[in-house]
């Protein structure tokens, strides 16, 4: 999916907290992004090299 779907389909459910200028929260919006512990948790279903650490 493209981050440009996505934020639409967010839009949808999170309306006044993501501002109709693409891909930015409205001000006043406080976000916190956390990370697993391990980076292998990020994506934990993908098979790809570079999310797997492989070659």
């Amino acid at each position: 999916m493209t981050v440009r779907a996505e934020m639409s389909r967010l839009r949808r459910h999170l309306g006044g907290v993501l501002d109709h200028r693409p891909y930015r929260f409205s001000e006043g919006v406080d976000v916190t992004v956390e990370r697993p512990a391990e980076d292998a948790m990020v994506l934990p279903c993908s098979i790809a090299p570079a999310i797997r650490g492989g070659p």
